[in-house]
C-alpha cells in the first residue's frame, strides 16, 4: 500500500517514530474507536476533535500512557452533526493529525 499524503497508508494506519494510531469504523454513525499506542515511555497524550472549520469540539483523551500499552478512545458522533472531523493527537513533540466522517 502506498502512503498519501496525510502519512497514513491505504489501511488507516499511521506508523510514526513514536506513535500507532489507528480509527475505525471510518466513515462511522454513532461512535468510532481511535486506538493507539506509545513507543515513548510515560509520555503524556492529548486528543481533541475538531470540525471542518477549526472548531475544537470535545478533548477525547488527556493522560500519561505506557510505552507500548494499547490505547482504545471512543468517538461518539451522537450530539455531532454528521460531517468531516479531525482528530489531533500529541504525543510530546509529535502531532498527528487525522480525518474521520461521521454519517447519520
Amino acid at each position: 500500500t502506498g502512503k498519501n499524503m496525510a502519512g497514513t497508508n491505504d489501511a488507516g494506519t499511521d506508523n510514526l517514530s513514536s506513535l500507532v494510531v489507528r480509527e475505525y469504523p471510518n466513515p462511522f454513525n454513532a461512535s468510532a474507536i481511535i486506538e493507539f499506542q506509545s513507543a515513548i515511555a510515560n509520555s503524556r497524550v492529548v486528543i481533541e476533535l475538531y470540525n471542518s472549520q477549526g472548531d475544537k469540539k470535545a478533548i477525547l483523551f488527556d493522560n500519561e500512557v505506557k510505552k507500548g500499552d494499547l490505547y482504545k478512545v471512543n468517538v461518539n458522533g451522537g450530539n455531532l452533526p454528521a460531517g468531516v472531523y479531525f482528530y489531533r493527537i500529541i504525543n510530546g513533540g509529535e502531532v498527528v493529525n487525522r480525518k474521520i466522517v461521521l454519517i447519520k
